[in-house]
């Protein structure tokens, strides 16, 4: 398994500046799964404290080699990340958002420094984009922040006024919605829906099996 290296520059982003860990508290994964944008089909919820506390994990060291587990970098502050996706078989991906919880007495404006970035705000919600990643940074709350990539301003500012406008819960259908619920420390779910064209699948069975 090999997770996106945007999603754990999100997390390298505040590496060095606290020490501090949040549990994750009931609902909180619910929370960062309803401000998704509409289409996101494919999700990821990563319970990084529950992970590596389990025997593979404690026997094969990733706390000091998570390369291990197929993740270049992974900060100790952060206890858990919930990365949505929208994909399509033949555009690709159209988007990518990952949210983690801002370290403990840590502001965005710090982050931000930390990276000489340049905050900024789009009414009144504070954001940068990234220098090296093509993401934007963006506190959605005051507990989370996240990355929104790609760094396509337009598609940025859509999401953020669809949050504003409380549109309301349900932009996950009820497949990504029930695996997200599930108690495991790591989950991955794919909503193939309306994915694929059947006339094109038809024709390409056709081709491979003629």
């Amino acid at each position: 398994m090999k997770c996106n290296h945007l999603m754990w520059g999100l997390c390298v982003w505040a590496c060095g500046l606290s020490a501090h860990v949040w549990g994750q508290s009931p609902g909180e994964v619910k929370a960062c799964l309803e401000i998704l944008p509409p289409g996101a089909n494919a999700i990821a919820v990563f319970r990084l404290e529950n992970l590596s506390k389990t025997p593979q994990a404690v026997s094969e060291d990733w706390a000091n080699h998570p390369e291990r587990l197929g993740i270049d970098s992974i900060p100790s502050w952060v206890p858990w990340i919930v990365i949505g996706k929208e994909l399509d078989p033949t555009q690709g991906q159209f988007w990518e958002l990952g949210v983690v919880p801002l370290p403990q007495g840590i502001s965005f404006e710090q982050l931000a420094g930390q990276e000489e970035l340049t905050v900024q705000t789009y009414q009144q919600t504070p954001l940068a984009r990234g220098r090296l990643r093509d993401a934007y940074f963006v506190q959605v709350s005051e507990r989370l922040f996240a990355a929104y990539s790609p760094a396509a301003y337009r598609s940025m500012t859509l999401w953020l006024d669809g949050l504003k406008a409380e549109r309301p819960p349900g932009a996950l259908s009820t497949v990504l919605t029930s695996a997200s619920g599930k108690l495991a420390h790591m989950i991955m779910a794919l909503d193939m829906s309306g994915m694929f064209d059947p006339v094109q699948v038809q024709r390409w069975i056709e081709q491979v099996w003629r």
